[in-house]
């Protein structure tokens, strides 16, 4: 229950009408914090007790620390190809990218080019070909490509788009222009302009494989690959339809494997928030939706107490 409320935090009490109650005396401070690095210095002076987004640049000073966690959410991310790009330009692009260089500069242990969904979903991983140096074998010349990212990541997403912008000139020798989007111009901008190249995140609303791959049915609002094939329309609403788990999971690698083996987008892995706890609590609980769950809340009683996180 909102206890308080200001211009620069919320103050939470526990429901007294909640069973099994919560100690009376917690009371949850949730500051409003837009920049990543604010609450990161926030965390640092010891104002805040949970860090949910540690950005990148600290990632390797944390890692090897009690405080630090990997926390896997559920959502479906990826680089998107306008269908103005031919299939054989969509693998080279996608062959360009350099998984272990990109884990070591970002220091993530996600594998980009691979599908990012839990092995309940995907019994074995779907991953498009591996690093493939091709500038030689392709021309050079083509025309320079628009690439559409939504400013909402900040710096990280940043760094990621220019990484891949310099892997694409310097393995294919095409020149990729980046275009940053406002929060909320996304989706229009992706609809009304579509851009041959676009990064996106989309978070699962419920734990299922339909929830990730409807996304690219063709009578999907959310298609923003302007996809339209009737053979994967087929095997969405299969998915839709199918009751037992084992018919989920094959129809769940059929689809990955046909995005995949077409080249109709880049996934970009696993989803991990590198967070920061300072273990003053437990009973705090992460779920793969990425909600916070405090219902089991109560002061550490230990030296460090742990967050009950998905890690990879």
């Amino acid at each position: 229950m909102i206890d308080k409320t200001t211009s620069q935090y919320i103050i939470l009490k526990p429901n007294p009408f909640y069973f099994p109650p919560l100690p009376s005396h917690i009371h949850i401070k949730v500051y409003f914090v837009q920049d990543p690095f604010t609450a990161y210095r926030l965390y640092e002076t010891k104002e805040l007790d949970f860090l949910p987004y540690l950005p990148a640049p600290f990632i390797r000073e944390y890692r090897q620390k009690k405080s630090f966690y990997f926390h896997f959410v559920l959502r479906t991310d990826y680089i998107g190809f306008g269908k103005q790009l031919g299939k054989e330009l969509r693998k080279r692009l996608s062959e360009a990218l350099d998984v272990k260089e990109f884990q070591s500069l970002f220091q993530s242990p996600s594998l980009i080019g691979c599908w990012g969904l839990p092995r309940y979903f995907l019994p074995k991983s779907i991953c498009i070909s591996s690093f493939h140096k091709t500038k030689k074998a392709f021309k050079s010349s083509y025309r320079p490509l628009d690439f559409y990212y939504s400013r909402v990541g900040g710096d990280d997403t940043l760094k990621l788009v220019q990484w891949m912008q310099h892997r694409w000139k310097k393995n294919l020798g095409i020149t990729v222009n980046l275009h940053p989007v406002e929060r909320g111009m996304m989706r229009w901008t992706l609809l009304n302009k579509k851009p041959d190249l676009f990064r996106k995140s989309v978070p699962l609303q419920v734990p299922t494989c339909l929830n990730a791959m409807e996304i690219f049915h063709s009578k999907n609002p959310n298609n923003y690959i302007s996809l339209k094939n009737k053979d994967l329309d087929r095997l969405i609403s299969k998915l839709e339809n199918s009751q037992k788990t084992l018919q989920k999971q094959r129809l769940c690698t059929k689809i990955a494997k046909f995005l995949a083996k077409n080249y109709l987008i880049y996934p970009l892995g696993k989803f991990y928030f590198p967070i920061l706890f300072n273990g003053s609590f437990s009973g705090i609980h992460l779920t793969p939706l990425n909600q916070l769950d405090l219902r089991r809340i109560k002061p550490c009683a230990q030296k460090n107490c742990h967050l009950e996180v998905l890690s990879p």
